[in-house]
């Protein structure tokens, strides 16, 4: 499957010299990066996943409900990801929120 990916002009010409320095390309980060989130078999290990899981979390919880199915729709293993999701991310907002004061 092809994804595309819209990125200013500056985001590609960073991503690109990023990907340099680290001896990849990125297309192979941001397919690593999508393995890692759908905990595929590609993935690098238990901690690429949950750091993907938290920054996706971070980043789009609070849209999330409207998107979602019903939680009766959803398996254990799915349950269990969203709850832990949503507890991790409580606790980075209150890290947060602690850090100004």
């Amino acid at each position: 499957m092809k994804i595309t990916v819209d990125l200013t002009l500056e985001e590609s010409a960073e991503i690109k010299s990023l990907a340099i320095c680290y001896g990849t390309t990125p297309k192979q980060i941001l397919t690593q990066f999508a393995s890692d989130f759908t905990e595929s078999l590609r993935t690098h290990g238990s901690d690429e996943r949950d750091l993907a899981e938290q920054y996706v979390a971070r980043t789009f919880l609070d849209r999330r409900a409207s998107y979602c199915p019903k939680e009766e729709a959803l398996s254990d293993k799915e349950k269990e990801k969203i709850s832990r999701l949503h507890s991790e991310s409580w606790r980075h907002r209150q890290d947060q929120l602690a850090a100004l004061g």
